[in-house]
C-alpha cells in the first residue's frame, strides 16, 4: 500500500518535517521562518531548536508531518499516519477500550466520518507542567488514517486546535494513486457526554 497525504499549506509558516535534523537543513528552515511576519518572536537559534526537536517526532507510518508556526500561537506539530486497518469493527473496539472520551469529527468530504479524543500528559521530567494533545482516526476495513496534534502546553492547546481543524478539513489521502475516504466509524459508538476544553454549557 502506497499512501500520500495532500493539504494546502502556507509555506512561510510551515516546516515540512522529514525526520532529518542535520544542521544545514534546520538552519535553512529557521532562516526562512524568520522572514515571515508576526511569527512568535524568538532568537533564530531557539527557533532552530524547535525545528530540530520537531523532526524527531516523525514515525515510520507518517505520510505527512508538519510544524506549524501560526500568527496567534506557539509552534506545534501535526502528523498524519496511514497504515493497514485491522477492520472497522476492530477500530471501533479499540476506541471504546483505549480512549477515555471521544467525539465524532465533523464529517469530512475527503476523509469520511471519524472519531477524535484528547490526551493529557506532562512535560518530561516535570510533574507540574501540563500538556495536552489530540488525535482523530478515520478508517474503513482496509485503511486507517490517524491525525495527531503532538502534545503542547495545555494553555496553548486552544490556540492550536482551530488550525488543526482547518488542516483536517482540507486533508486528502491518496492510496495507490486513488482518493481514499473512510467509512462511518461512528456507527455503534456512544460518544462522550462531557465538557471539553473551551466548551461552555
Amino acid at each position: 500500500m502506497r499512501a500520500v497525504a495532500e493539504v494546502g499549506i502556507d509555506e512561510e509558516r510551515v516546516v515540512v518535517l522529514t525526520g532529518r535534523s542535520d544542521t544545514d537543513w534546520v538552519a535553512a528552515a529557521a532562516a526562512r521562518l524568520g522572514a515571515a511576519e508576526d511569527i512568535a518572536p524568538m532568537p533564530v537559534e531557539l527557533r532552530a531548536e524547535f525545528i530540530a526537536h520537531a523532526a524527531t517526532a516523525v514515525t515510520p507510518h507518517d505520510v505527512l508531518a508538519l510544524q506549524l508556526w501560526p500568527q496567534d500561537a506557539f509552534p506545534f506539530v501535526v502528523r498524519v499516519s496511514v497504515q493497514e486497518s485491522p477492520g472497522l469493527e476492530e477500530v471501533r473496539r479499540r476506541i471504546r477500550e483505549g480512549a477515555a472520551s471521544w467525539r465524532a469529527v465533523s464529517p469530512s468530504e475527503h476523509l469520511g466520518s471519524g472519531c477524535q479524543w484528547i490526551f493529557d500528559g506532562e512535560v518530561p521530567g516535570s510533574e507540574q507542567i501540563a500538556t495536552r494533545g489530540w488525535q482523530a482516526v478515520f478508517a474503513d476495513d482496509a485503511v486507517m488514517t490517524v491525525v495527531t496534534l503532538e502534545p503542547v502546553l495545555a494553555d496553548a492547546f486552544l490556540l492550536a486546535t482551530p488550525h488543526v481543524a482547518a488542516l483536517v478539513d482540507d486533508l486528502r489521502i491518496l492510496v495507490d494513486g486513488e482518493p481514499w475516504r473512510g467509512g462511518d466509524l461512528n456507527r455503534g459508538l456512544v460518544m462522550a457526554d462531557e465538557e471539553w476544553p473551551g466548551e461552555s454549557r
